[in-house]
């Protein structure tokens, strides 16, 4: 369908004239960033579902997809049910199930399989919190919770620099752009694999300097992919301390970025140990929260994280529930969500997991033509996230994650820009909501109101 795009509606509680002008919702904005984290502009056609949908009758518009450190294509498979949960698999756990999968383009993975169950529920030890359902005090009411917008990367930036500020620099960037100055910078998060911050252990003839970044043997499995030269694990390294000296949270994706949905809690230590020895040796900071590749965990993991000082993990798929506490640890789960796809029911909203299957949507729907079928998908992608944080911010408030390797680049920037204004919401990395969960436990597991 095509036409002029129709004047965007507020979400929840309307604000006023002011309110709207101050949050700089403009009819036909247009970010461009550049080819580093290159945004399309809106486009004037409508994806499907959007008729009748608060703020989402104005499509968001469309990004080009791009970037260097793609890792490959993801699994095959097909689109998950909306749900909190599913069977668990062999070891309590570690069932996974392949989900729709495109290319990564900022440096992940693929779409993600889905990891379904969770371990058992074993013992609190001393200092572990109060176990689900024990909470000290009643929730506050809705108008008092903070809606959190949790946007993040499955990625590594490269050591190519496009300028003093490029890739997720400018996105920063545009993510403040008419901020109201009274309110904190918005920000995301960086799951981030180091790997390609070493040499192959077996590499020989380094210097002395280059031996220092020698890896430790693998024992679980091959880096996906080593370090060439110092001089750019170095420009790599400068370029992700700018990052972190921006704002932007800096998370672990692991090392090695393998399947681990069977590793035992050894295996798990060692990985995440080794991960926090790279970044000491490059003299990055620490991360305080971990997202398995391809979402494959086992039960071990969480004790390990637990052990290494991680506050938070993001490896689980779930509904609109706030935050649980991984059982018999303090860790604190923030589970991907499903979205509703008409005609394809709930899928797991990362990036290009959705792009396979709404191409198969829009072709159902009698689009025709990449360029035709491309626009169809970006603007459905815009809505069905739009549609995803009004149930959310007009529901129980739960954090709204968007999460990928980069694609829709343009509708997830226009996403961002149009709610982040918005009254009680907060654009922030995970580590400040896992200090908001720390603060409000009483949310804990919350359900959809």
């Amino acid at each position: 369908m095509s036409g002029s795009r129709e004047p965007e509606r507020c979400f929840g509680p309307c604000p006023g004239a002011e309110a709207l002008a101050r949050a700089g919702f403009v009819v036909g904005l247009l970010w461009v960033l550049p080819a580093a984290f290159a945004c399309g502009r809106g486009s004037a056609r409508s994806g499907p579902g959007s008729d009748g949908v608060v703020g989402a009758a104005a499509p968001v518009g469309r990004g080009s997809p791009g970037g260097a450190d793609g890792h490959g294509p993801g699994l095959p498979g097909a689109a998950v049910a909306a749900s909190s949960g599913g069977a668990a698999g062999p070891g309590g756990g570690t069932g996974v199930r392949p989900v729709a999968a495109g290319s990564g383009t900022f440096g992940g993975e693929g779409a993600a399989p889905v990891a379904d169950g969770a371990a058992s529920p074993g013992p609190v030890p001393p200092g572990a919190g109060p176990p689900v359902g024990s909470a000290v005090r009643p929730p506050p009411p809705r108008e008092k919770r903070t809606q959190f917008v949790l946007l993040s990367f499955d990625t590594t930036p490269g050591w190519r620099s496009q300028g003093e500020c490029s890739g997720f620099c400018q996105l920063y960037q545009a993510l403040n752009r008419n901020r109201d100055p009274g309110r904190p910078p918005n920000s995301f998060t960086l799951f981030m694999s180091t790997g390609g911050m070493q040499f192959d252990p077996d590499r020989r003839g380094l210097s002395e300097e280059e031996r220092r970044y020698l890896g430790v043997e693998p024992r679980l499995a091959p880096v996906y992919e080593y370090a060439e030269r110092l001089e750019r694990v170095l420009a790599k390294v400068q370029r992700i301390r700018e990052l972190d000296e921006l704002g932007i949270e800096l998370a672990s994706h692991s090392v090695r970025h393998r399947h681990g949905g069977a590793w035992s809690e050894d295996e798990w230590r060692f990985e995440i140990g080794d991960h926090r020895r790279i970044l000491d040796l490059v003299g990055l900071p620490l991360p305080a929260g971990f997202r398995a590749p391809f979402l494959e965990w086992s039960p071990g993991m969480y004790r390990a994280l637990e052990e290494s000082g991680a506050t938070y993990d993001s490896s689980q798929v779930g509904g609109r529930e706030w935050p649980r506490r991984h059982p018999g640890t303090r860790i604190w789960v923030f589970a991907l969500p499903t979205v509703v796809i008409p005609g394809r029911g709930g899928v797991l909203f990362f990036d290009d997991n959705v792009r396979s299957i709404l191409r198969e949507a829009a072709v159902d729907a009698g689009v025709a033509g990449d360029e035709r079928i491309a626009a169809w998908v970006e603007d459905a992608y815009g809505d069905a996230a739009l549609r995803e944080f009004q149930a959310r911010y007009s529901g129980n408030r739960a954090p709204f994650l968007i999460s990928g390797h980069g694609e829709f680049q343009g509708p997830m920037l226009r996403v961002m820009r149009r709610v982040c204004p918005l009254p009680d919401v907060r654009c922030a990395t995970f580590r400040e909501a896992a200090a908001y969960m720390d603060e409000h436990p009483e949310l804990e597991g919350m359900l959809d109101e």
